[in-house]
């Protein structure tokens, strides 16, 4: 996270799959951000998935009901989100790439100013700060290290 609200308050931050193709415009808000900015063809909006034709079934994002993952989030930092869900999730993903739209983070925006939470997203130039999903994971137990090789090469 790379902003906050100098009321700064802790918030749980949750995951959702998104469910529906999203686009991303050449829309920038400038820097710092924060203030919005028109959106270009192409950009995901609260009300399109891809600006301007195409619209989320929801306002805000067709997402999960589910829950993939909460973190607790004040200051300016890194944040990890991990579950058994969010687990289940990447295998998923995995499985059937096409249905791969990523997740939603949501947060409590409407309880009060002093939520608003930024992160960073690929496009940042700031050095180590773009998101990553990084997989821990251990060595089957049965499996050889050539069978294991060959089931990785798959999913490069």
């Amino acid at each position: 996270m790379s902003r906050t609200n100098p009321l700064n308050s802790t918030v749980p931050i949750s995951l959702h799959r998104v469910t529906s193709a999203w686009g991303e415009g050449t829309s920038n808000a400038g820097d710092p951000g924060g203030t919005g900015t028109t959106a270009t063809p192409g950009d995901a909006t609260w009300i399109h998935t891809f600006y301007p034709g195409s619209l989320w079934t929801t306002p805000g994002g067709d997402y999960l009901a589910l829950i993939s993952a909460t973190t607790l989030v004040r200051d300016i930092g890194t944040y990890t989100w991990t579950s058994a869900q969010l687990i289940a999730d990447v295998q998923s993903m995995l499985d059937n790439p096409a249905a791969n739209f990523g997740w939603e983070l949501i947060g409590d925006e409407a309880s009060s100013f002093s939520n608003a939470k930024r992160f960073e997203t690929r496009e940042t130039t700031a050095a180590g700060r773009s998101p990553q999903l990084a997989i821990d994971w251990t060595f089957p137990v049965g499996v050889s290290e050539s069978q294991w090789t060959a089931v990785k090469a798959l999913y490069r």
